[in-house]
C-alpha cells in the first residue's frame, strides 16, 4: 500500500471519475487505474464499480469504509513527515535524465538566492530507467527526465514538449529542412530514448543498432560535431541553447512526421512539500520556451 495509490483512490472518490482524477493528478488513466488495482489487489476487495454506461464510478461498501482509514493514514504520514522536516535540515536530492541534465544547471542559476540559500541541492544525472530505481528506493526526492515508465511510487508530472531537430557541424552539408529517410545512420551520434523515440527511430530513419556511436554526454555530441561530418538527434531546446554556445553547430528541422519528447517533473510523494517548487519551474517555463518548447503544465 503505497501513498500514490491511497492518492488515487481518494481522488477517484472525490472527482467521481477516473478521466476527473487521472487530470486532476496529471497522470494517464491507464496508470491510475493500475493504481487502484493494485490497492484493492492487497485489501482483497473491490473499493469503486464502474457505473452502467461508463459514466463515473461508485463506491462499495468495503470503499465506504476503508474511505474513512485512507483520510487518516494520509493525515498520519502528512504529520510524520512534517515532523521529520522540522528537526532536520532542508537537503533535496534531484536526479535527471541525460537529455534533461543540459537544462537543469540553466534553471538551477535562475533561482533566487533566497531559495539556494534555505536549500541544500545535489543533483546526478542517470539513464531515466535507472531515475525511477532512484526515486523508488527513497535514494532522491524529485526526478526531470524527458522518458517515462510506469512506477507505483512515483508520480509523473508532464512539464513541457518539443520537436526533435538534427544538429550537425559546419562540415555538413544537410538542407536546413530535411526528409528524416535522407540520413545516414554511419553517421549518426545516437542519443538513446525511450521505446516510441526508438520505433519512429526505427520507421523513419533506421536501427539506431546501426549508428555509428552512441552517447548521453551532450559534451562528446558538442565536440564530436565540431570535427566530423557527423550529425544527431536532439530536442529543439538543446540544440538552440548548443547553438547559442557554440555558433560551429546548426540545426536541420525536420519534414513530415516528427517524434516529440515530453520532459517531466517526477515526484516521489507530493510536490507540495518542496517550497522551491513553484519558483524552479517558473524558471524553466521561462528557460525552455525561450529556446522553442510547449509549455503543457497548467497545475500541479
Amino acid at each position: 500500500m503505497t501513498r500514490e495509490e491511497i492518492t488515487a483512490f481518494l481522488t477517484i472518490v472525490e472527482c467521481g471519475s477516473i478521466s476527473g482524477a487521472a487530470q486532476k493528478l496529471y497522470i494517464g488513466q491507464s496508470t491510475l487505474s493500475a493504481q487502484l488495482k493494485a490497492l484493492e489487489a492487497e485489501l482483497g476487495c473491490v473499493l469503486l464499480r464502474r457505473k452502467r454506461g461508463g459514466k463515473g464510478v461508485e463506491v462499495t461498501v468495503a470503499g465506504h469504509n476503508f474511505e474513512l482509514y485512507a483520510h487518516r493514514w494520509l493525515k498520519l504520514w502528512e504529520d510524520t513527515q512534517k515532523a521529520v522536516m522540522e528537526t532536520s535540515p532542508r537537503s533535496v536530492h534531484i536526479v535527471t535524465s541525460y537529455t534533461m541534465s543540459y537544462i537543469i544547471p540553466y534553471v538551477y542559476l535562475r533561482l533566487s538566492d533566497r531559495t539556494r540559500e534555505a536549500t541544500h541541492f545535489t543533483f546526478s544525472s542517470h539513464h531515466y530507467n535507472e531515475l525511477y530505481h532512484i526515486l523508488e528506493h527513497g535514494e532522491a526526492d524529485l526526478g526531470f527526465a524527458s522518458s517515462t515508465r510506469y512506477s507505483k511510487e512515483v508520480r509523473t508530472i508532464p512539464l513541457y514538449r518539443e520537436p526533435n531537430v538534427i544538429l550537425v557541424g559546419q562540415r555538413s552539408d544537410l538542407a536546413p529542412e530535411l526528409d528524416p529517410s535522407v540520413l545516414n545512420l554511419n553517421n549518426e551520434i545516437y542519443i538513446p530514448g525511450d521505446s516510441d523515440f526508438i520505433r519512429w527511430h526505427t520507421e523513419y530513419i533506421g536501427n539506431p543498432s546501426d549508428a555509428s556511436v552512441q552517447a548521453a554526454d551532450f559534451a562528446f555530441v558538442e565536440n564530436a560535431l565540431r570535427f566530423a561530418d557527423d550529425w544527431a538527434l536532439v530536442p529543439a531546446t538543446i540544440a538552440t541553447a548548443l547553438t547559442i554556445k557554440n555558433p560551429s553547430l546548426r540545426f536541420c528541422t525536420i519534414k513530415g512526421e516528427n517524434i516529440y519528447r515530453t520532459s517531466r517533473l517526477l515526484v516521489r510523494g507530493t510536490a507540495d512539500q518542496y517550497g522551491f517548487i513553484p519558483e524552479m519551474l517558473s524558471r524553466m517555463h521561462e528557460f525552455v520556451t525561450r529556446l522553442g518548447a510547449e509549455w503543457i503544465l497548467e497545475g500541479y
